[in-house]
């Protein structure tokens, strides 16, 4: 068994790219903004996440930059068995979580 450890908020649901529904990660996040600070127009962002499966609208775009989308702030971490090695990264053994 390998476990991970991800972000929960304050009820202990997963949020950020963690979250099961997640299209972006937290990279891609922060990439929107600085999009943005850029100058890019929101059209212009959008068209850069074409390679996210099934793509990201102009309105998701506004949503994230307004706070609407993805605006939770971890509140702790939580371990989660990781049931397939390849499809996540950062997979810790179990040895380096001593049970409490």
């Amino acid at each position: 068994m390998a476990y991970k450890l991800v972000f929960v908020n304050e009820n202990g649901k997963r949020i950020g790219e963690d979250h099961h529904r997640a299209k972006l990660t937290d990279a891609d996040i922060e990439q929107i903004f600085y999009l943005r600070e850029a100058g890019l127009s929101i059209g212009a962002i959008a068209k850069k996440f074409d390679d996210v499966p099934g793509g990201i609208s102009k309105s998701t775009v506004f949503d994230v930059l307004k706070g609407r989308r993805r605006s939770q702030v971890p509140a702790a971490t939580k371990r989660v068995l990781v049931r397939s090695l390849e499809v996540w990264w950062g997979v810790a053994h179990p040895e380096e979580f001593p049970l409490l």
